[in-house]
């Protein structure tokens, strides 16, 4: 006589596992698109947004690489950089590299009182064979955002770019 009971059973257990191996493979997948990021806001250019993909603030004394991109100009800028909280955690400095195509990079130094995210910056532009810095600014926030659709670079002519300031440089 053959024992169903257990050939039963091991089915079970064979749907129950897979079934826990779907869920575990849609977490992972579902989490970097939910991920909070962090935004440093208020730059004179209100399109102008630095944007740490998974950025968080480092813990006292410690930094952490800060990449992802500036959605300005409807354009892909990435980014990437540095940032810093000081030993007594009152304060995060960022110096974060942007680019667009043309040849264009900016550099922005951040600063920013802990915990309110509140703080100033400025910014050099090199663009082929000048350089120019930013107005110094007293209006930047740093805080945990949901990031907006990185775009697609577009086909064509080099699109104005304006950058942190709100000055068109081309």
């Amino acid at each position: 006589m053959k024992d169903v009971s257990s050939a039963h059973g091991r089915n079970a257990i064979a749907v129950i596992c897979l079934i826990g191996a779907s869920a575990l493979a849609l977490l992972l997948v579902a989490a970097p698109a939910s991920a909070k990021s962090y935004c440093i806001t208020g730059w004179p250019n209100p399109a102008w947004d630095d944007i740490g993909v998974g950025f968080t603030v480092p813990a006292k004394g410690k930094c952490k690489s800060f990449t992802g991109f500036n959605p300005a100009n409807a354009i892909n800028m990435p980014l990437s950089g540095v940032g810093c909280t000081s030993s007594d955690g009152t304060n995060l400095s960022l110096t974060l590299t942007v680019s667009a195509p043309g040849s264009f990079v900016e550099i922005d130094d951040v600063s920013l009182s802990l915990p309110s995210g509140t703080g100033s910056g400025g910014c050099e532009i090199l663009e082929s064979s000048s350089e120019t810095s930013c107005t110094p600014l007293t209006t930047l926030v740093g805080a945990k955002c949901k990031p907006p659709t990185i775009s697609a670079v577009g086909i064509g002519p080099v699109p104005t770019i304006m950058d942190g300031d709100g000055q068109t440089v081309r």
